[in-house]
């Protein structure tokens, strides 16, 4: 074999590799957004079986995952009770790594306590690649901290304005 044709070769794995890396790392992306979207089915009948042992209300939000994964009171209090563990261990969110869950949407997981609406905290470009709703996912907070909107989440948030209205009635 002469060193053309070994450069031909080459050349050719080289475009192969260039045409299937794009398609492996799109596939990467989907099976986490989906990944994401089970975890929050199973930690929002999570919060319902909760809410409905505990009184009608749902864990604090410094308390989530012990609330969702260890033995509760009726008030509440982790691992002082018989009433749970709901959940087997704090979900991580495939796209930040983590699991912290706080009011807002500087952690892993945005979670409102006296809704019990929970979302995973995602970058920008992950909710409008895979059409993500807004009452699944929020984008992640800026470098600053700032959560001013832009122009792109108004739309976002007009495209799943319907489909929120639904969910909610």
């Amino acid at each position: 074999m002469s060193l053309t044709e070994i450069l031909i070769v080459v050349v050719i794995i080289g475009i192969l590799a260039g045409l299937v890396l794009p398609h492996y790392k799109d596939t990467s992306r989907r099976a986490k957004a989906t990944t994401l979207l089970t975890d929050l089915q199973k930690v929002r009948g999570a919060l319902q079986r909760y809410r409905d042992e505990h009184g009608g209300v749902f864990p604090r939000v410094g308390r989530l995952w012990d609330g969702l994964t260890e033995f509760t009171a009726v008030d509440g209090t982790p691992r002082t009770g018989s009433l749970g563990p709901y959940l087997s261990a704090a979900p991580i969110n495939q796209f930040t790594g983590g699991s912290e869950a706080a009011a807002d949407n500087t952690s892993d997981w945005e979670y409102d306590e006296g809704t019990g609406r929970v979302r995973g905290v995602v970058p920008a470009d992950v909710i409008g690649e895979f059409a993500l709703s807004p009452l699944d996912v929020v984008e992640m907070a800026n470098s600053d901290g700032s959560d001013e909107p832009d122009d792109d989440d108004r739309l976002r948030e007009s495209r799943y304005a319907e489909k929120a209205r639904q969910y909610y009635e």
